[in-house]
């Protein structure tokens, strides 16, 4: 397969594409999400992928669609990927029970011309105006011999020593459209069934707008700090919950507070909900602070410094830096939900950690504010507590608390829900272009949120 970059920085994050079978870059040419670059890797014309380009990278997220899930999976080192998403396709794309019935691909790839090649074409679309901005030119004779023959290396693979195949990759979510026309959605179902693989079903056709989708699963963080800074006069006469979850991290934090930390980070304190609560504990010589906002002062330490920037990126840096002071206490509460990599903001941490220093940080778990995916296309991903308890051994830290927990709000209509998302900016990037279902139970909202604090040896 060809790989394509559309962005290409020096940044640490990719968002990585394996796009279908006839379809290339210029689906994805208006895609772009500050911090991330873009990679498309499309044509199914051989099996070798060079995957040495995406050496730079510590953190890859692979949207795959169609053909280019069975590609991705075959291609791909699984070690490499932080998330996978499959959209409407599987790891055995040629089956009747769990991907195209055998017939029917092997018919498609037998009578390909350019007649047909459009049928198709149009088979994948929700109506005839995408359709005509997706392919506005007729295919010639010579296109549809070369995508024939890019169907029948997939048939060829397919039937010798990759029949049966299992995913390779950790898929994290498989989206179904229920109107797919190409993969039966039943088929769908069924070849994602056990895999550990979160589904979600979607209405549509088989080709979606794949770059809406990226962007409502990674967040911008533009447009995150946009809306909280927004809702920082609001915020603290709204947001109970955060207010909760800031008095039970700092009430554990308490019960294994190293003796005087002279040296304390903070990630994301925002209006200072657990600042206010850890400045009653202890007061270091030097308390630094991260967030995506202006915040503070809050007159914690005789020396304080404010960073406004990419937590992530800014702790990257700072753990690779030698000279860096190292850290008493690091704490943060509500905010690691946003990163793209928990376990690498983790490792990164760990190494700015004094031994026997503290990590003290909440997090939300899945089902998190579930009542809102009535609004989005894309849940946010949220760890799990094994993918966290995972991440804090690979670090070297060892955990003292990971304690679960459940807020129940309940709220008179949806209209005072609406005010609660908006005046907090906890729906993030996650709500634009979204209707509510007129079924759903739009009147209370569950938080799950996760304490941890550990400690490195």
């Amino acid at each position: 397969m060809i790989l394509s970059f559309l962005k290409h920085t020096d940044s640490k994050r990719l968002i990585l594409i394996f796009t279908g079978w006839g379809t290339g870059p210029e689906l994805y040419t208006g895609l772009d999400i500050p911090g991330w670059d873009v990679a498309v890797a499309f044509k199914i014309n051989n099996d070798r992928f060079d995957s040495s380009r995406l050496n730079q990278y510590d953190t890859i997220y692979l949207f795959a669609w169609s053909l280019g899930v069975y590609m991705a999976d075959r291609l791909l080192d699984p070690e490499r990927i932080t998330r996978a998403f499959a959209i409407n396709g599987t790891v055995t794309p040629v089956s009747d029970d769990t991907g195209i019935p055998v017939a029917i691909f092997e018919g498609t790839a037998r009578n390909l011309n350019p007649a047909n090649l459009t049928k198709f074409r149009r088979r994948t679309m929700p109506d005839a105006a995408t359709f005509r901005a997706i392919f506005p030119e007729e295919p010639s004779t010579v296109m549809a011999s070369c995508l024939a023959r890019e169907l029948e290396n997939v048939i060829g693979w397919t039937s010798g020593s990759d029949s049966g195949h299992q995913p390779r990759i950790k898929w994290n979510r498989a989206y179904i459209s229920q109107s797919d026309r190409i993969f039966p959605p039943q088929n769908l179902e069924r070849a994602w069934r056990g895999c550990g693989t979160e589904t979600i079903s979607m209405e549509g056709a088989h080709f979606i707008d794949i770059p809406a989708l990226i962007r409502s699963v990674i967040a911008d963080t533009s447009v995150v700090s946009s809306r909280f800074a927004k809702a920082a006069d609001t915020y603290d006469s709204h947001a109970l919950p955060q207010q909760m979850i800031a008095l039970r991290l700092a009430s554990l934090l308490r019960q294994h507070l190293p003796a005087s930390p002279r040296r304390v980070l903070e990630i994301g304190p925002g209006t200072g909900f657990l600042t206010r609560e850890w400045s009653r504990l202890f007061h270091p010589e030097y308390a630094d602070f991260v967030d995506l906002t202006d915040v503070g002062p809050f007159h914690t330490a005789p020396s304080e410094s404010y960073a406004v920037t990419d937590a992530e990126e800014w702790i990257a840096v700072k753990a690779a830096d030698v000279t860096t002071p190292k850290y008493d206490v690091i704490l943060s509460s509500s905010v690691i939900q946003w990163f793209a990599d928990i376990p690498v903001f983790i490792h990164n941490a760990a190494r700015l950690l004094q031994p026997n220093g503290i990590m003290a940080i909440s997090t939300f778990l899945p089902g998190n504010l579930s009542e809102l995916d009535v609004l989005r296309p894309a849940p946010l991903l949220y760890p799990d507590v094994e993918s966290l308890t995972m991440a804090l051994h690979k670090a070297g830290l060892k955990s003292l608390v990971i304690e679960r927990n459940e807020i129940r709000m309940e709220f008179a209509s949806r209209r005072h829900l609406l005010m609660h998302l908006k005046h907090t900016g906890v729906a993030g990037s996650q709500t634009n272009g979204t209707r509510l279902s007129p079924s759903a139970d739009f009147s209370k909202l569950t938080y799950l949120p996760v304490y941890i604090l550990a400690t490195k040896s």
